[in-house]
């Protein structure tokens, strides 16, 4: 991650976020990896306050095709408006925003 100042008082910032995951689903014998990158506007509400919120966009790629009981099966679960890359990638446009301290 990085902080992009937007403004001379460093109170308004862009914030992208790439980061990595690996999704233990049940067993260790498949690749659940999945990767976002976040773009968050970030406003200072004082020295130690901060609310940030942004678009994420998430690629999963899987080659898990059976569900183990007790865990999420399959990634995202239905109802996301998701984009196929191939049989074991997808996408989907999500939405991030949170309080920071200090």
């Amino acid at each position: 991650g990085s902080e992009l100042p937007l403004n001379k008082k460093k109170t308004i910032a862009i914030n992208p976020e790439l980061s990595s995951q690996y999704l233990y689903l049940g067993s260790f014998n498949y690749n659940n990896i999945l990767n976002r990158l976040n773009l968050n506007l970030t406003v200072k509400l004082g020295r130690y306050l901060s609310i940030y919120a942004g678009p994420t966009y998430s690629v999963y790629h899987s080659d898990q095709k059976i569900a183990f009981t007790g865990y999420r099966f399959p990634i995202p679960a239905g109802g996301h408006n998701t984009r196929q890359f191939s049989n074991k990638v997808t996408g989907w446009l999500g939405w991030n925003a949170g309080i920071q301290l200090f």
